[in-house]
């Protein structure tokens, strides 16, 4: 891993970092046990300006219990899906990169390069974003998470380099949306769902 080579930067919004979590833990019980825990794979929607993203919502997308997991081309179509549902939507919002939660530390492994091949390739400002859980429960003053990019613009392959690109989480703008997310979420877990639902389960 290197160094970032420039000024690049994310903002996330407060609202989609706990999606984010709540996605995360859904599929992390605290006391493990063989099979119970999988990692979780999302989408990071928002619009970048200069050398800053901002991270404005969060799609999860499915869960599977391996970690050397390939994503396949079906996020290739849920990423075009979802940049024509923004576009209809007005505004700058599209796909700019993909997370997943981690079992195994905060680290942008063989297996990661090798799923964010097949986004950066396409898009050179894509990036990953890897949330460890243990790290964010344990580390007093740690969000568990970190947010990498492939080194370059225009050519990447499996042996590319790496960096960590800086972030940063908002303040809370827009308290109405905030308190309609919390809303849904009671109203889901009265109802015994989900508190937060992955595209596989809608499709």
């Amino acid at each position: 891993m290197s160094e970032s080579p420039n000024d690049e930067f994310v903002y996330i919004k407060p609202e989609a970092f706990v999606t984010l979590i709540l996605h995360t833990f859904r599929f992390w019980p605290i006391e493990k046990r063989n099979g119970d825990r999988a990692i979780a794979f999302g989408l990071l929607i928002g619009y970048i300006d200069g050398n800053t993203r901002f991270i404005n919502k969060i799609q999860p997308i499915c869960h599977n219990k391996e970690n050397d997991y390939s994503m396949d081309d079906r996020f290739l179509k849920f990423i075009q899906d979802i940049n024509s549902r923004e576009f209809e939507m007005g505004g700058l919002n599209e796909v700019i990169g993909w997370y997943r939660s981690s079992d195994q530390g905060i680290k942008f492994s063989a297996t990661d390069i090798k799923n964010h091949l097949n986004f950066q390739s396409k898009n050179s400002k894509f990036i990953t974003l890897i949330f460890d859980q243990e790290t964010f429960l344990k580390r007093e003053g740690q969000y568990g998470f970190s947010i990498f990019r492939l080194k370059g613009e225009n050519y990447y392959n499996i042996m590319s380099d790496y960096y960590k690109i800086a972030w940063e989480i908002g303040t809370i703008e827009d308290t109405d949306q905030i308190i309609a997310n919390f809303r849904n979420y009671i109203r889901n877990f009265y109802e015994n769902k989900p508190l937060i639902t992955e595209i596989d389960e809608i499709e």
